[in-house]
Order: structure tokens, then C-alpha cells, then sequence
């Protein structure tokens, strides 16, 4: 039992510390109201240090969270919560405990939710990014898988011609999916190819594997598949041609952009 409350107990956690430092003024603020006997004192910066205590709470929920010390039942926002209450202490705190302008308050308030986000981040926007990332890895992830079924599929087909032109296909994609894992901006250019043309390429040679096993394909038939993969082929390596001129392109600026710099410094 003891080793199991010992896994489950919350690490000390720098992150976010600094948030429980920003209404330090305001608790002297209240402070004073305290000593002086200043109730409206009292009551605005109680509630300005309240809700800045929460906001703080709040994000380091979200950094626990992370750390997966926070269970699923009570999986929340904390993040953007936390930014929003910030937010209202910031405006709470502006207008009422400093009398500034409301307008005023309200920039206040986007600038210190604004900070939030670009410190800390919000829960939405880290989602949305790893959803993306999530989906662009498989993407690659079931191009290699159709490629590695070909390659089996390959295998059992006894014929030279529907051989090559598999082979060329399995090899400029491997090419292709090299480059895009260097880059990911390339993703775009061959997420079509992948998931289309490959994939049914994969699931047409699977059909026509086990129609020749059964013996029902014929002159026509097999001229038809060929066509198909020569099709494929062309279509592959115009794109595989598309991202060797970007790569040129590339190459052709930044020679460019040095030599500019060579000769602005007089070397050449």
C-alpha cells in the first residue's frame, strides 16, 4: 500500500509558480484595507487575490495534467480555463482595485491572457496541433503499410512486366515518403497519392492476385492491370519530379540569398 500511495503522490513542480507571484500587490493592497478598516478595500481585493489564486491553481492542474497525475473523471480545460479567469482577475482587479478605465481593464485583461497563452499554452490549440500531427504520421504510416503489401503481393505474381512495374512503384514511393519524413510540408503534395492512388492500387492487385490464383484472368485482364500500374507509375513520378524542383527551388534561393550577402559584404 505504501508503494502505491508513493507512485500516485504529486511531484513538486516549478512550472507555473510565477502565476501565484502576480497578486503580491494585491495582497498587500488588502492587507492594508485589513489594517485601516477599509471594507470596500477588503471585499475588491479579496475577491482580485481570489480569483488570481484561482487562475493559478488552475494552470498548475494543467501541468499535472500533463504529467498524467490528473484522472479522466476530472479531465478538464484547465489551460484555457485558467487564461480566461486570468483574464477576469486582470479586468477585476484594473477597474475596481486600481480604478482604470474600463477600456482600459479589458486590454489589460487580453494582454495578461494573451501572455498566458504564449507562456503556457492553451488546451484546445495543443489538441488541435497533436490531432494534426497524429494524422499526418499515420498517413505515412499506412502508405508504408500498402507498400510492404505490395512487396508481398509482388511475390506471388509470376509475370516480369506487372514485376517492374510494381518494383518502380514500391521504390519511388519509398523515395517519396523519405523525402516528406525530412519534411513534413511535403505531406500535402503526397497525401493524395496515398491515400487514392496507392491504396487502390494495393486493393486492385489483391483482386486481381486471387482471380489469377483462380485462374480467371485472360490477355484483356491482365493488359487492363498493367495499364493501371503504368498509370500509377506516371502519376507517382510526377510527384516524386515535383518535390525534386522544390528541393531545387529551395537550393537555387538560398545560393542566391548568399551570394547577395557575399557581395553586399565584398568578398566576391
Amino acid at each position: 500500500m505504501a508503494k502505491s500511495d508513493k507512485k500516485t503522490q504529486k511531484p513538486f513542480m516549478v512550472k507555473g509558480l510565477l502565476l501565484y507571484l502576480l497578486p503580491l500587490p494585491i495582497f498587500l493592497a488588502l492587507f492594508i484595507s485589513l489594517v485601516s478598516g477599509n471594507v470596500k478595500g477588503i471585499i475588491v481585493n479579496a475577491i482580485s487575490f481570489a480569483l488570481f489564486m484561482l487562475s493559478a491553481t488552475l494552470a498548475r492542474k494543467a501541468f499535472y495534467k500533463d504529467k498524467g497525475y490528473v484522472t479522466k473523471k476530472f479531465d478538464l480545460p484547465y489551460r484555457t480555463i485558467s487564461a480566461g479567469v486570468l483574464c477576469l482577475a486582470t479586468v477585476f482587479a484594473s477597474y475596481w482595485a486600481t480604478a482604470n478605465s474600463f477600456g482600459l481593464s479589458i486590454v489589460l485583461g487580453i494582454v495578461a491572457s494573451s501572455s498566458f497563452y504564449l507562456i503556457y499554452g492553451l488546451d484546445w490549440i495543443e489538441e488541435k496541433i497533436s490531432i494534426v500531427v497524429n494524422k499526418d504520421e499515420e498517413v505515412v504510416a499506412n502508405a508504408k503499410e500498402k507498400i510492404d503489401n505490395l512487396a508481398k503481393l509482388k511475390e506471388e505474381i509470376d509475370d516480369f512486366e506487372i514485376d517492374s512495374y510494381l518494383e518502380n512503384i514500391i521504390v519511388q514511393t519509398n523515395i517519396m515518403i523519405d523525402k516528406i519524413e525530412k519534411n513534413q510540408n511535403e505531406l500535402n503534395r503526397g497525401r493524395r497519392f496515398f491515400n487514392i492512388y496507392l491504396g487502390k492500387t494495393e486493393n486492385i492487385t489483391i483482386e486481381y492476385l486471387k482471380n489469377l490464383k483462380n485462374h480467371n484472368i485472360d490477355a484483356k485482364m491482365q493488359k487492363s492491370y498493367i495499364d493501371l500500374l503504368k498509370g500509377v507509375a506516371k502519376i507517382l513520378n510526377i510527384q516524386r519530379d515535383k518535390l525534386d524542383k522544390d528541393d531545387l527551388n529551395k537550393l537555387d534561393t538560398q545560393i542566391d540569398i548568399l551570394s547577395n550577402q557575399l557581395k553586399y559584404e565584398t568578398i566576391l
